[in-house]
């Protein structure tokens, strides 16, 4: 309940995001997630068009902020400045690379998050929860390609995004499907 509190911002100091995560970590540990395999990440990085999560900026930007660190840099605004052609955090790397001048690929910014081989089950649900969520993509449309293009690999790993109701969009959620049986033919010894 205190690390819940913790998270809610009732501290008179707030978290840093590193901390933040490691609170998150613990209390997400104890609530089982689906296991999604480091092979199932990168297909559905590879199969996700950003175009369809980032059409709002700032609400991309404030569900990357939620779930992951970014960089901290107290000074980054004065590095900014006076070393003006260097990049001095994840979240100034994104918002060059991701919105303003789009040249990596999701599955750049997946590798670049640590979504694929750092994060823990819990937090990339909540990240796939979130991209296909109306709070970060308010068309329906577009959330419905983002479930489209991520359900045939979370299928595989037995899973998909479900629509669970209407909050000023679909509300996805990730639910656990039946695995199709695997027939094994036994095949004669030559």
């Amino acid at each position: 309940m205190v690390a819940g509190r913790m998270l809610d911002g009732w501290l008179p100091k707030s978290l840093d995001a590193a901390t933040r995560n490691a609170i998150q970590d613990v209390l997400w540990a104890g609530q089982g997630a689906l296991e999604i395999p480091r092979r199932t990440r990168r297909a559905i990085a590879r199969a996700l068009d950003l175009d369809d999560v980032t059409v709002m900026p700032d609400r991309f930007m404030a569900l990357l902020e939620r779930l992951w660190v970014l960089g901290d840099d107290p000074l980054a605004f004065f590095a900014d400045i006076v070393f003006a052609d260097s990049v001095s955090s994840l979240r100034k790397q994104i918002r060059q690379h991701v919105l303003g001048n789009p040249d990596w690929s999701a599955e750049r910014l997946f590798d670049e998050l640590g979504a694929i081989d750092s994060a823990d089950d819990a937090r990339f649900v909540r990240f796939l929860e979130g991209l296909a969520s109306p709070s970060v993509v308010p068309d329906e449309d577009a959330q419905r390609r983002v479930v489209a293009a991520v359900n045939p690999h979370l299928r595989a790993a037995g899973a998909e995004l479900r629509e669970t109701g209407q909050d000023g969009g679909c509300r996805f959620r990730l639910t656990p499907v039946k695995r199709p049986k695997m027939h094994c033919v036994e095949l004669p010894v030559l």
